[in-house]
């Protein structure tokens, strides 16, 4: 657990965060190991302030911001997306916000460029997609501030996609299912498993510099059958 809560606060550093900031994490309650714990013990590996929200509606998310004087947004996808939805006549713009974590750890949602687009508009700032799964612990991939795909956290993943028919590994840049193994995971191991997600992997330089494998945002989920 250690090991992905290291990886999680090498990724908000990524973005930005740093002591004195406050990140207020708007996932659900999950047990004592689930996103809002493992995100809140990043936060305060990167310096910053957890204020953990849940899932509240927009009026209680704007309160808990004025009060924690909360700088960056993290949260699932399609929760950060719906209250951005209710927004109509808010300055949310106005709230000082630094940037916000789309993210897709424990729940699917399309992610696309018009989601984007209105997070951003509504909140005045930026907002990054990120992507992992409950099996995975959350911290697979994330963009930088380039947004140029997502980095892939090599240090700790071995990431692979493959025909979703056949399981046959394709190349860089051809969109298949995302596969994994787990490289520094002693408990629950991860021997190429299968996601269930489609994406594609990219090689070469990112905007921002690094020479880092990145991989597309995911675009849909395969739906398999329990005998699949």
């Amino acid at each position: 657990m250690d090991r992905i809560v290291v990886s999680i606060a090498a990724a908000l550093r990524t973005l930005g965060l740093k002591r004195g900031d406050v990140l207020q994490i708007m996932f659900p309650p999950e047990a004592e190991w689930g996103c809002d714990y493992l995100v809140s013990r990043a936060a305060e590996v990167c310096g910053a302030r957890a204020a953990v929200t849940g899932h509240s509606l927009l009026e209680e998310q704007v309160q808990k911001i004025l009060e924690n004087k909360s700088t960056m947004l993290i949260g699932s996808n399609p929760h950060i997306y719906a209250i951005t939805g209710l927004a109509e006549g808010r300055s949310l713009d106005r709230l000082g916000i630094r940037a916000i974590i789309l993210s897709r750890g424990c729940s699917y949602f399309p992610f696309d460029e018009s989601i984007r687009r209105e997070v951003e508009e509504v909140w005045g700032c930026r907002a990054y997609d990120q992507y992992g799964t409950i099996e995975t612990g959350l911290a697979v991939s994330i963009e930088c501030t380039a947004q140029d795909g997502l980095h892939i956290n090599e240090a700790d993943f071995y990431v692979e996609v493959v025909d979703p028919e056949t399981g046959e590994a394709l190349e860089p840049g051809e969109q298949g299912e995302l596969v994994f193994t787990t490289l520094n995971r002693r408990c629950m191991p991860l021997v190429r498993y299968r996601s269930g997600d489609i994406s594609r992997l990219i090689e070469g330089r990112c905007r921002c510099g690094a020479e880092i494998l990145r991989m597309e945002g995911v675009k849909r989920k395969i739906l398999r059958d329990k005998g699949g």
